[in-house]
């Protein structure tokens, strides 16, 4: 542990170095935004209102705040901007992206963000949460081969590091240093884990000019080992691309690691995997775009040469991606299952790592139309090819025979060659919107996503969406608005309506039903689930306030002790009701939640969860949080989010009984050093210890302190 300390701290200090004067200056004009970087408290604040209601998994969360963070830090020219660019930015529907585009069209060049105010589907919320992503770019535009552009290029370069570390005041039962004896005897795990219990990181990011980025990422979690056990290049993982940004018809191109989407996601989607309410708001958008890959989560992304050509009215976006991936193997050597998690502390995780290599490569070519009568239409045609260098067999038996406990897994995808290709199409009126995209795989299995949005008035929106994914189709990297938790085994009829109901209050509802034709996880035969829900943010200059109904039911097998015969389905009923306000002005930001949980058993669950922050000069900012929680079991479990250091966010899940506190405390030093400490603490009333196996922590409380340095050059 002292020894990764010292490695962190000698590191940060050799970034931490100056390099030389740097211009901070843009072409003639500069870059103007209205939201300033010294108030992140109200910045935050503004991206989480627009996902209060969103019910989404912590995991979802976390990649949605990556690409927020990335592009807070490196706003998009909003003259510049495409439609599928802004469709890249967590939170922004298909309607407040085309209205942005037609405002352009209609009135010219944006001369000030504080126009977003006049655009017809962008309210005060979503004008706040935009100011922050998006800036006015005033520098002149020369010829991507010119001396001119190049030249000013190079005057323009910025360096921005991030070191963070989080630490632990507690050991776990696997670190090193951690007793051979635990609060519930013998500690079998002890020195398990073959790293220090540190967690830290460091980030890297030159721009040069705003035609040239490099983003360079190196993680290491707790228990991993640093410069130690087989990784002699120090991290345990690392993000790496070198992104060049308009050449001549080339809108991009990134060599190194990057996500990517095409259509609406059947054959390729893993820039951004949110839930259904924000997939909701972008499935009347057929898109095609790629962004860099600079987060810490070492899944699903590609890694190699991504590229999208302009010309005219076609698009074409080729590339070709090849990386190692971990996987768990069968005793045969075939790939078992692989792995998302991406932990490699233990010499059993070790032993998972890079056991497989992954090739992909593909293209999307993209036609517009144009006008059509009273209609634009386009359309567009994907396909992907995939190949393993081990074959893939997620139900492996000795005995030839299938286990009942990976029954549902065996229309999984199986061999070593895949290939999927999709067509995907969009009708758009004034008034009727038509999309959809349909997709084939290489065993003859179908997709299909369409929907239909209807703008009924000016304050009502009708949308329906109508899904079929085939129980035994299969692609890697598809990822589309569902149900069961992936792009298969679904047929599924989806209603929702937005309603406008004044200048300040807008409603939104749907209700989803769905059927499940095969097996799935811990359900023995075909099942159904439906979702309902309606929300309503109301939003004044200063306050926003939220409430939340969802209606969820879902079928699975009868609990083995239940006394119910096997493989008798029952309905599991969950209401969840939230209640948010949040209050911002030029300093202070304060925000309330409470949120409610009851299954059909009467299990409850709940949380109420405070938190301020307050800009106390341009130089110091503090924000705290506090939480207490009360459920009854897992199935009850509540979410809370917290600030966290700069591109990192807390959106941990709770059961049981206790609370939760954190302070943090953000400081410009100089011109060019920013730090940033938090320490937080969470405490339970009706445990002795807290996690399992190797992470169990021999106390009912655990503290963490994270610090980070941000160095501006």
């Amino acid at each position: 542990m002292n020894r990764a300390l010292a490695i962190f701290i000698i590191s940060t200090l050799l970034y931490m170095l100056p390099a030389g004067a740097n211009a901070v200056s843009v072409g003639d004009g500069g870059v103007t935004s209205s939201i300033a970087d010294d108030n992140e408290n109200a910045a935050e604040a503004l991206f989480l209102s627009v996902f209060e209601n969103s019910d989404e998994e912590a995991t979802a969360l976390e990649e949605a705040h990556e690409q927020w963070e990335q592009l807070h830090s490196q706003p998009l020219d909003i003259n510049a901007v495409g439609l599928d660019e802004l469709l890249t930015i967590p939170g922004v529907s298909a309607d407040v992206a085309k209205d942005i585009l037609l405002y352009r069209r209609r009135y010219g060049k944006i001369q000030s963000i504080d126009e977003l105010q006049l655009m017809k589907y962008i309210d005060i919320n979503m004008q706040r949460y935009l100011k922050t992503v998006l800036c006015v770019d005033n520098s002149a535009y020369a010829p991507w081969n010119s001396k001119e552009r190049w030249k000013a290029s190079f005057k323009d370069v910025r360096h921005q590091i991030f070191a963070t570390a989080s630490i632990p005041t507690y050991y776990r039962a696997g670190d090193k240093g951690a007793t051979s004896e635990g609060a519930m005897g013998t500690n079998k795990y002890a020195n398990k884990y073959l790293g220090d219990p540190v967690k830290h990181s460091l980030r890297y990011t030159m721009n040069i000019g705003k035609y040239l980025q490099v983003n360079l990422t190196g993680a290491k979690m707790a228990g991993e080992p640093f410069f130690s056990n087989g990784n002699n290049f120090g991290y345990d993982r690392y993000a790496y691309n070198i992104v060049a940004r308009e050449i001549g018809k080339v809108q991009y191109m990134m060599l190194g690691q990057f996500r990517g989407r095409f259509g609406l996601g059947l054959v390729l989607n893993n820039n951004l995997s949110m839930g259904k309410q924000s997939m909701l708001n972008v499935v009347s958008r057929q898109a095609c775009a790629f962004t860099p890959h600079t987060s810490t989560n070492d899944f699903k992304h590609l890694q190699g040469a991504a590229a999208k050509i302009v010309l005219n009215n076609v698009t074409i976006a080729p590339f070709v991606s090849y990386r190692y991936i971990d996987a768990t193997l069968n005793a045969d050597s075939t790939i078992s299952t692989i792995l998302s998690s991406s932990y490699h502390r233990t010499a059993t995780e070790r032993q998972k790592k890079n056991n497989a290599t992954q090739m992909t490569m593909g293209t999307h070519i993209g036609y517009d139309g144009g006008a059509l009568g009273t209609f634009n239409w386009s359309v567009g045609a994907s396909v992907l090819y995939t190949h393993l260098n081990k074959a893939i067999n997620p139900v492996y038996s000795k005995a030839d025979t299938v286990s009942a406990g990976k029954v549902y897994r065996i229309y999984n995808a199986t061999g070593q060659n895949f290939w999927n290709a999709s067509v995907n199409y969009q009708l758009e009126g004034s008034i009727i919107t038509f999309t959809g995209e349909t997709a084939i795989g290489n065993n003859g299995a179908m997709a299909t996503l369409n929907s239909l949005i209807w703008n009924v008035s000016n304050k009502v929106q009708l949308t329906a969406v109508q899904r079929y994914y085939a129980y035994n189709y299969n692609a890697f990297y598809a990822s589309a608005i569902n149900d069961g938790g992936g792009v298969q085994n679904e047929t599924s009829g989806l209603l929702a309506v937005k309603w406008y109901a004044t200048e300040d209050l807008i409603v939104n509802a749907y209700s989803d039903i769905a059927y499940h034709p095969y097996q799935r996880f811990r359900v023995s035969k075909d099942s159904y689930t439906t979702d309902h829900c309606v929300e309503a943010t109301l939003t004044k200059p200063k306050w926003t306030f939220s409430t939340r109904y969802r209606l969820r039911t879902k079928q699975q097998d009868a609990p083995a002790n239940s006394g119910i015969a096997k493989g008798t389905l029952v309905n599991m009923t969950y209401h969840r009701l939230r209640l948010a306000a949040l209050y911002s002005n030029e300093r202070w930001t304060a925000r309330c939640t409470c949120e409610g949980i009851i299954n059909q058993d009467s299990h409850k669950g709940i949380i109420i969860s405070p938190s301020a922050g307050y800009n106390i000069t341009k130089k110091w900012d503090v924000y705290v949080n506090a939480a207490y929680f009360n459920t009854d079991d897992y199935d009850t479990r509540v979410y809370n989010y917290e600030r966290g250091m700069r591109f990192f966010i807390n959106n941990s899940s709770f059961y049981g009984h206790g609370m939760r506190a954190s302070l943090l405390v953000k400081a410009d030093i100089t011109r060019w050093l920013t730090a940033r400490v938090k320490a937080a603490c969470t405490k339970y009333f009706d445990r002795s210890t807290i996690g399992t196996a190797e992470r169990q922590i021999f106390s009912s409380q655990q503290t963490d302190i994270d610090v980070q340095l941000q160095i501006k050059l």
